[in-house]
């Protein structure tokens, strides 16, 4: 037992030793003393490129039996890793890194000594790779000359990688990797910094390193070579075997590394396709001869600078070539530490925080009050606004005009009973929204339900405010919604002509019948029979069949980013994930579902002309078309750009490492210029090609943008062609013509003429109908509709268990664009492009769309309430999913690996988080999309084929001479006339 005494005195030697810790650590004087074997107290000059450092870093590890104290072995295990490509994490342990002998350096002839050997494992079944590294115990080099001779693994192993790096963090480090991959052929070496790309244009094959005149000691790069770096606050110099072969300047990258780091030697393997590939069979080797840093401290104060200056001249420093000079410079512990940003204070910060702040609350306040009027008016019984109406003034004319949603009076007249002077709008006049139907004058007045809204009649009331009498008739008018999307536009029958709202149609003068002083009821008429129910024109099954496809294809999205094993090509976390591929992956998971998007789209662009044969139609569809697609993209384009620049997707370059898939990929724009180049692309873009906005978008979907735009051309086009040829038999004639040159020349618009034949033979050949009549024949078109639906779908089960590639077969007779030659005898023959048309794709979409439209049973099935809910939302689901999945998706999957949950779990997680969120947002979001995308393009097309209303003067409906004639007023009121724009006819005091 110690005394209290003793013990007593224990802690105040040990606060004492700690005291002088801390002392030391924030005074000068070094902890660690110089090693050199050499005074180099004034530096050290370097005669070629004129550069002086303080510190020194000097270590030959075939001249020491013992690992230098300059260095630590690295022990660490990553969680996950920051590369788009990285099926594998990396980990070190100090098993992976010794001093090797002679014998094993005995095969180079470059270096025949013992050398600092790091040896990098294969992976384990999580796909953990454990290397070697080791890191410099100084942290505080801050620009300098760092060189060292390394030998990369070997010829005959697969891919890892050598490295040696300055390194702070991912966006303040340089590095140099020497490669040799899966294929000594592609073997090279790279030069990077701050987490640049691992691109071919910026390293150096190995191919050409074998040049003698480039290295120093040989012509072999698979043997040791010189690898440099010149660091200075103006420049960065990557040198191999003494030849420069990167030069980056700070006017060039004006955010190259400013900020000290440690130096560091590891090799390593993530598996990345485009750096190392890999990981290697067999654990594999790689050497360090010697490495020679001189730097300056970031520890160093001004007062030391200048002591330095006033002691020291350039004459008396060592010379950086000097190949005797051995061991390092002394330092403190603050050496030791990392660098850490001293942040200066500003004001300007919180205003910029109370600012943010204030616009978020707003913005929350703004959409809970949405959502909780919208939920009122769902499941509190509160009436919601019915739509717009038009009042009229008796019994002159009237002439009205919808679009979508809008209804304009413009240049109308409403004349009273008398016949007295007419009074004329100037402008467009908007309607409110109300929920009471008002009439003017016992005129009836047509009210248009807005989208989504339901059918209502107008009935003409008494009104009271009035005190006339009106009649009770009653105008029954359906206003049919007609949603489109990307992919494939909201697949409706438009009303007849006499229906749809957006003709015009004249009303003629019809006098009021006598009426009965106290009911209000024309005497001998019969009593109005209620509002008649006009007959259904929206299919819903093919709403159905749209929102069924939009769920699958947003699936198989998901699947592609968290659970690659579905796909072909990809390793899997469990076996039951390679079952799945074989059994259930190629019918639900499958692409050729995007194939009836667009034969379903087809039936919206034609029907009309189909039964009227009036271009008034066509007319519509071709102005809105483009501006119906694009507006609401860009608007969500420009949304994403913002989340992306903001960080919502900063851990989808995290995700490989942990799902294992490749296929999530999405980068900001570099400018705007580039995002206005990206977004006219796919305006104009022909397929079969991917838009370059596919890489700035959170999944590819947009490059069916150019697909829908130019098949609508096609549809509008070929359809007046189609009917005006009568002979059925050369009608279909052509459709097969057109038809099958579209599949020669692996066109999409294949799907869009069998989209027409479709419609033609619903519209004008009655081919259901016929059908219904023979049962025969109902029942044996029925069973191969089933039979070629499940054949197309197994087609790619037919891959996956007998290695059978169909697909590539049927894509090798097809001619090649660059030669003429059928695929097949070309370089480019292969398995086709999520972007290219397929056969199975083709006769999947035709068969499934009429065993559809011939079973009322899958009709009713998918004319559920849950599919008629989704329905309005599909084009915001196509837009955003791919956000949801690769922001919230990727942080939540991402972090709950890094906890150590099991994968089965953190995709039941993942998904359910994900879905919840997509779906919950569609309330909020659809709107928006819907105002971009069918409000705005109404009102354009409303603007195109409208006439303007007519100019008139300031004073209107006021005369003139009622300011010119005023007493004492000049001759001419004081006033002149002006125009102003098109319309208006401003009035100016002089």
């Amino acid at each position: 037992m110690f005394s209290p005494i003793l013990r007593l005195g224990i802690c105040v030697i040990l606060w004492s030793g700690n005291f002088l810790r801390v002392f030391a650590t924030n005074s000068s004087t070094p902890v660690f003393t110089s090693t050199l074997n050499k005074n180099c107290s004034c530096g050290f000059y370097d005669s070629t490129t004129g550069n002086l450092f303080t510190e020194s870093l000097i270590v030959y590890f075939n001249e020491t039996d013992t690992f230098p104290p300059d260095f630590k072995v690295q022990t660490y295990a990553h969680k996950y890793e920051r590369n788009w490509n990285a099926v594998n994490r990396q980990g070190a342990s100090p098993d992976n890194v010794k001093l090797g002998s002679a014998a094993d350096n005995g095969d180079s002839q470059v270096f025949p000594n013992p050398s600092l050997e790091i040896f990098c494992d294969p992976q384990d079944p999580s796909h953990l790779v454990v290397g070697g590294a080791i890191k410099s115990v100084r942290q505080d080099m801050h620009y300098g000359s760092f060189s060292s001779l390394i030998r990369g693994p070997r010829i005959w192993n697969r891919g890892s990688a050598m490295n040696m790096m300055v390194y702070f963090n991912e966006s303040e480090e340089f590095e140099m990797n020497m490669m040799n991959t899966n294929k000594n052929t592609t073997a090279w070496l790279d030069t990077l910094m701050n987490g640049e790309f691992t691109s071919r244009d910026l390293g150096v094959n190995y191919s050409v390193l074998a040049n003698t005149s480039l290295a120093n000691y040989t012509s072999s790069p698979w043997d040791y070579v010189e690898l440099k770096v010149d660091w200075t606050e103006k420049m960065i110099n990557f040198s191999i075997g003494g030849v420069i072969s990167r030069n980056v300047t700070r006017k060039q990258i004006p955010t190259m590394p400013s900020v000290p780091g440690a130096l560091w030697f590891k090799h390593w393997s993530v598996g990345s396709k485009y750096a190392m590939e890999g990981p290697p069979f067999v654990r594999s080797v790689a050497n360090v001869g010697w490495t020679r840093s001189f730097f300056n401290s970031s520890t160093t104060t001004d007062e030391e600078r200048k002591a330095f200056d006033e002691r020291c001249d350039i004459s008396d420093a060592c010379p950086m070539e000097d190949t005797r000079l051995r061991g390092s410079t002394g330092y403190t512990l603050e050496a030791t530490v990392p660098w850490v940003q001293k942040n200066p204070k500003s004001a300007f910060r919180l205003f910029s925080i109370i600012i943010v702040s204030i616009c978020c609350t707003t913005g929350a306040l703004v959409l809970i009050n949405v959502a909780i009027r919208r939920l009122m008016f769902k499941f509190g019984g509160l009436s919601k606004p019915v739509g717009r109406t038009v009042a009229t003034v008796n019994d002159q004319s009237f002439n009205g005009s919808s679009s979508g949603s809008e209804t304009a009076l413009a240049g109308r007249q409403l004349r009273n009973s008398a016949g007295s002077s007419s009074v004329e709008f100037a402008t467009a006049q908007r309607t409110a929204y109300s929920s009471t139907t008002h009439t003017m004058v016992g005129t009836p007045a047509p009210a248009y339900s807005g989208p989504g809204s339901e059918v209502h009649s107008i009935t003409g009331a008494p009104s009271s405010s009035h005190g006339v009498g009106a009649s009770s008739n009653e105008l029954p008018i359906e206003h049919v919604q007609h949603q489109d999307i990307a992919f494939a536009p909201m697949e409706v029958d438009p009303e007849p002509e006499d229906q749809r709202p957006d003709v015009i149609r004249t009303v003629p003068e019809v006098p009021a019948p006598a009426t009965d002083a106290a009911t209000g009821a024309v005497p001998g008429a019969p009593a109005p029979a209620g509002p008649i129910a006009p007959a259904r024109q929206r299919i819903d099954y093919m709403a159905g069949i749209v929102a069924l496809c939009s769920l699958l294809v947003t699936m198989s999205h998901f699947g592609l980013t968290f659970l690659p094993a579905l796909d072909m090509g990809f390793p899997a976390h469990y076996s039951s994930e390679i079952w799945a591929r074989k059994t259930i992956g190629p019918y639900l998971l499958n692409s050729i579902w995007l194939g009836l998007f667009f034969t379903t789209s087809t039936r919206f662009l034609v029907v009309g002309y189909l039964r009227t044969g009036e271009l008034r139609g066509i007319a519509d569809k071709t102005v809105q078309r483009t501006f119906r697609l694009m507006i609401p993209v860009a608007g969500v384009v420009i949304l994403e750009y913002f989340l992306m620049d903001c960080g919502a997707i900063n851990w989808l370059e995290y995700l490989p490492s942990v799902s294992w898939s490749t296929w999530p990929y999405a980068v900001r724009y570099q400018d705007f210029g580039t995002f206005l180049n990206e977004l006219l692309e796919l305006m104009y873009l022909i397929p079969n090609a991917a838009p370059q906005i596919t890489f700035n978008f959170c999944t590819g979907v947009l490059w069916t943008i150019p697909v829908s735009l130019q098949g609508s051309w096609i549809s509008l086009l070929g359809i007046i062609v189609v009917y005006e040829i009568k002979t059925t038999w050369k009608r279909f004639a052509f459709y097969a013509f057109c038809t099958i040159m579209n599949w020669y020349a692996r066109a999409w618009g294949s799907y869009f003429w069998l989209g027409i034949i479709l419609a033609d033979l619903d519209i004008k050949y009655k081919y259901r109908t016929w059908l219904f009549a023979r049962a025969w024949a109902h029942w044996g078109l029925l069973i191969l509709c089933v039979i070629l639906v499940l054949m197309m779908l197994t087609n790619d089960m037919v891959l996956v268990w007998t290695g059978i590639d169909l697909l590539t077969m049927e894509r090798g007779i097809h001619p090649d664009s660059i030669t003429g030659l059928p695929l097949a005898q070309t370089p480019r023959t292969g398995y086709p492009f999520y972007y290219e048309p397929r056969l199975n794709g083709l006769i999947f979409a035709v068969a499934l769309q009429v065993g559809v439209e011939i079973s009322p049973t899958t009709q009713k099935l998918i004319s559920s309430k849950v599919f008629m809910w989704l329905f309005p939302h599909i084009f915001t689901i196509y837009l955003f999913h791919g956000l949801i999945f690769w922001s919230i998706g990727s942080l939540v999957c991402v972090q709950l690996s890094a906890i150590g949950l099991p994968y089965w779990a953190n995709m039941l997680v993942t998904a359910t988080v994900s879905w919840v969120t997509l779906f919950g947002s569609l309330e909020m979001v659809t709107p928006a999309v819907e105002l971009l995308g069918k409000h705005v393009t109404a009102r354009i097309w409303l603007v195109a084929h409208e006439q303007p209303a007519p100019k008139k003067p300031t004073t209107w409906p006021f005369s003139k001479e009622m300011l010119l004639g005023r007493q004492g007023g000049d001759s001419d009121g004081g006033l002149e006339e002006r125009e102003v724009g098109n319309s208006d006819v401003v009035g100016v005091a002089k």
